[in-house]
């Protein structure tokens, strides 16, 4: 969830997400950080490109580090990308009746559903996190956010009933389907009515995906985004690191940054609260729901930007994270060797506090801010 200051966007992202319908659409994209190299697209050993994937956008920028890129070359480029992401979103895009997660979601309970390598490596991804996390981080919260009229409901127009919501909850938990793998590899659904939705780690996974076929395409000057979510290889020619402004926390449509980041072959993901909510009786109400409880989260974290080596973890944890208070979710993150982040809180003030783990500074541009 991290936009681009040189491409117009559209998150799970980009101008005030309170209640437009086409966040229904926009289902993996919010973008909360900023790419602050500009391309310079005159470069013959450059090349940009953008299009759309996962009910988002996505955009990559890669240098041939040396030698031009052709005409053919570019074409070759953009085919193996769009064909990737093309197979990816045909595995965990809710929105395809023909998906694989589609199709588990409509599967009967008791009965095994023989699942694809990528699947399986989302879902073992998503189990740990679900585990390491008490449950903070939960893919089969569907019913929840629909409750709450961030899914494929519209907003009711009050606050959802306690009886409703318990309702709901008992329709929520990744230990509800268990994972075999004798005689090949399958999940099978202890509850009829349970739904798996991989949007929160889903992204994270493309970018990875794609930064490994341009890698071995023999191009390793890279940066990858999709929906926000953002890997990197070597920096640009000229250039020691990728500069990457993540987004203050602001409601309007004001954006403005908050720090610059300095990335080198690590994966970047952001996750807040303040761009998808909806204001009822004096109060805001987030998308980011705690699976606990099945409410809106009111914690004092506001954004939480997670760097890593691979972006589909770091998407996950980033999500977690908002459910949690800064020392459940620094706990938690030690969890992850390799992974930091950077939290920014709501203070009782009104201002915007700065927490990180130690191992962020290594990231830090020139900024200030506050040690947990």
């Amino acid at each position: 969830m991290i936009y681009f200051s040189n491409i117009k966007k559209s998150n799970h992202d980009s101008v005030l997400f309170s209640r437009d319908s086409a966040l229904k659409k926009l289902q993996y994209s919010a973008f909360f950080l900023f790419l602050l190299i500009q391309p310079q697209c005159s470069q013959k050993n450059e090349l940009v490109f953008s299009g759309q994937t996962m009910g988002t956008t996505y955009t990559i920028r890669l240098f041939s580090e040396g030698k031009t890129i052709s005409y053919f070359e570019e074409r070759e480029i953009k085919n193996a990308v769009q064909k990737e992401l093309d197979r990816i979103d045909l595995i965990f895009s809710t929105w395809k009746s023909e998906s694989e997660i589609s199709r588990f979601n409509r599967w009967p309970e008791n009965k095994r559903f023989y699942i694809s390598p990528e699947f399986t490596e989302v879902f073992l991804k998503s189990y740990e996190i679900y585990i390491k996390s008490g449950g903070a981080f939960d893919p089969t919260i569907g019913p929840l956010i629909d409750l709450w009229g961030f899914g494929s409901r519209t907003f009711s127009g009050k606050i959802p009933e306690q009886n409703t919501i318990e309702k709901a909850l008992q329709n929520t938990g990744l230990m509800q389907i268990a994972f075999e793998n004798s005689n090949g590899i399958s999940l099978v659904k202890k509850n009829k009515n349970i739904e798996l939705n991989l949007s929160a780690i889903a992204k994270g996974y493309a970018v990875d995906r794609i930064y490994l076929t341009l890698s071995n395409m023999g191009y390793n000057s890279t940066m990858i985004e999709v929906g926000g979510e953002i890997r990197t290889g070597n920096p640009p020619n000229g250039k020691q690191t990728w500069k990457i402004g993540i987004e203050k926390p602001d409601s309007s449509q004001t954006k403005s940054i908050q720090k610059i980041i300095s990335l080198s072959g690590q994966s970047i993901a952001t996750s807040g609260d303040y761009r998808n909510f909806f204001h009822l009786n004096g109060q805001n109400y987030s998308h980011i729901i705690d699976p606990s409880d099945g409410m809106p989260v009111r914690g004092s974290i506001a954004s939480a930007s997670v760097i890593g080596p691979d972006c589909m973890t770091a998407d996950a944890l980033a999500t977690a994270i908002l459910v949690m208070d800064p020392a459940q979710a620094f706990y938690f993150l030690s969890l992850f060797p390799g992974f930091e982040a950077y939290l920014l809180l709501r203070s009782p003030a009104g201002t915007i506090d700065e927490k990180w783990t130690q191992g962020m500074e290594n990231f830090f541009d020139g900024s200030s801010g506050k040690t947990p």
